[in-house]
């Protein structure tokens, strides 16, 4: 990356001054030009934070970026972004500075909170995550949601408790009340949550493995993604990741693959199915087994021939995936 140095006082003025233009595509370029510099200072963050409030998608989109560089002091500017008001763009974006900032975005809870009820998954999981940052200081704020109406908000809710872990432990009882719930997706949120929280995955493991033989090809997939995201303590399901990479479902095989690799289940009969799984018919089985196999290292150098073969797909994603597993191979195996 090239060095950048320091904007003049005088030139951040300047810029301060084409913030407030009314031609859009001057603000744009100003805006653009804060991107490329050092992180900018308070002169210009008033200014930054007035642009969220034009009709300009562009530099409204451009402006939560620019706040998202600015560290604390743009804390309040972001949490403006996060209004229900505001483009769903912008509040992702200004949902993922937040969590940048950690613990120094514990001002931004309560409107953080708001977005988790929101209908857009990915400002929800966004809003999760810089929340699951902030640690103990945002589970009251959490804890208050877990009756929510909305199941799609409660498993939002207890996926950052989840993700908090140790620190979250005052909401355990509240979220074993809610295992129990008859929709699926929020029993096996619940269990990955508790399992995170107790680092005891005696009970919850069973009821997560359990769901890998439901009817619907959506439940199998997250309880796949739930393994993934346990790690190491999900490893005793390697068997049966093994037997879901033959699902009928491609979308549960290709979450399969990862899965392995998340719970370093790099052992022989892993490698070779996976590499098997490199001719699948479907291009995101494909990637997510080449993925995978990449992750493992040198163990998985007898897969080059296959990821070779890979390397003529039509798909040009596909072809640089391969291309770049042939080379974190070859170089594991030399």
């Amino acid at each position: 990356m090239a060095e950048v140095t320091e904007k003049p006082a005088a030139d951040l003025f300047a810029t301060a001054a084409k913030l407030g233009n009314e031609q859009e595509y001057v603000r744009v370029a100003a805006l653009a030009g804060l991107l490329k510099s050092t992180t900018p200072t308070t002169v210009v963050l008033q200014e930054v934070a007035t642009c969220l409030d034009g009709t300009s998608r562009s530099v409204r989109e451009l402006a939560v970026v620019v706040l998202g560089q600015m560290g604390t002091s743009a804390v309040p500017a972001l949490i403006r972004a996060l209004d229900k008001d505001q483009l769903s763009s912008v509040r992702i974006a200004a949902a993922a500075a937040l969590g940048r900032a950690g613990t120094n975005a514990v001002p931004a809870a309560q409107p953080l909170c708001q977005c988790l009820e929101s209908s857009d998954e990915l400002l929800r999981w966004h809003a999760g995550f810089a929340l699951s940052r902030m640690g103990r200081p945002a589970v009251p704020h959490l804890a208050a949601l877990l009756n929510s109406p909305d199941v799609a908000t409660q498993c939002a809710v207890v996926g950052a408790l989840g993700r908090i872990g140790t620190e979250a432990r005052g909401a355990a009882e509240a979220i074993k009340g809610l295992a129990v719930s008859s929709t699926p997706m929020l029993r096996l949120a619940c269990h990955a949550a508790l399992i995170k929280i107790s680092g005891d995955s005696s009970a919850g493991l069973p009821m997560i493995l359990g769901n890998l033989e439901d009817k619907d090809p959506t439940v199998r997939k997250a309880a796949i993604e739930h393994l993934g995201e346990l790690q190491d303590m999900a490893r005793p399901s390697t068997p049966r990741m093994l037997a879901m990479l033959s699902d009928s479902s491609p979308s549960a095989r290709a979450s399969a693959a990862l899965t392995l690799a998340r719970i370093d289940a790099n052992s022989p009969e892993a490698i070779q199915a996976l590499s098997k799984l490199l001719a699948d018919s479907d291009s995101e089985v494909r990637a997510n087994a080449a993925i995978a196999l990449a992750r493992f290292g040198p163990a998985a150098a007898s897969a080059l021939p296959h990821l070779k073969n890979m390397q003529a797909d039509d798909d040009a994603r596909l072809a640089a995936i391969a291309n770049g597993a042939i080379e974190l191979l070859s170089r594991a195996a030399v």
